[in-house]
C-alpha cells in the first residue's frame, strides 16, 4: 500500500482512488503502530440515500442489522452490524 505523510497527497488519493475501487484512506500518527484501540482512522466516501426501514436481523431487544428498502425497490441489509448502544429505544 502506498503511504505518505503529506496531507495534500492524501487528499488527492482520497479524491482519485475511488475510480479504482478504493473506498477511502486510513490515517494514523506517523509513530503509531496497529492496535485494536482504534487509534487509526478510516475515512471513507459515503453516499446518502433516503430509504425506508422494513425490518431487521437478530432479536427485537438486540437487532444486528437493519433491512432497508431503497428508492429503486431493492431491499438490502446494512453492511455494518449494529452496536448494542445504538439500539436503545428513545426515552419517553
Amino acid at each position: 500500500m502506498p503511504a505518505s505523510d503529506d496531507v495534500d497527497v492524501a487528499r488527492v488519493w482520497f479524491e482519485v482512488l475511488p475510480e479504482q475501487g478504493v473506498e477511502g484512506i486510513v490515517a494514523k500518527r506517523a509513530s503509531g503502530t496497529y492496535r485494536p484501540d482504534r487509534s487509526w482512522r478510516k475515512v471513507r466516501h459515503s453516499e446518502v440515500v433516503d430509504a425506508e426501514v422494513v425490518g431487521y436481523t437478530g432479536t427485537p431487544a438486540r437487532p444486528r442489522q437493519v433491512a432497508v428498502q431503497l428508492p429503486d425497490g431493492r431491499t438490502v441489509l446494512t453492511q455494518t452490524p449494529l452496536r448494542p448502544w445504538s439500539c436503545r429505544s428513545p426515552r419517553t
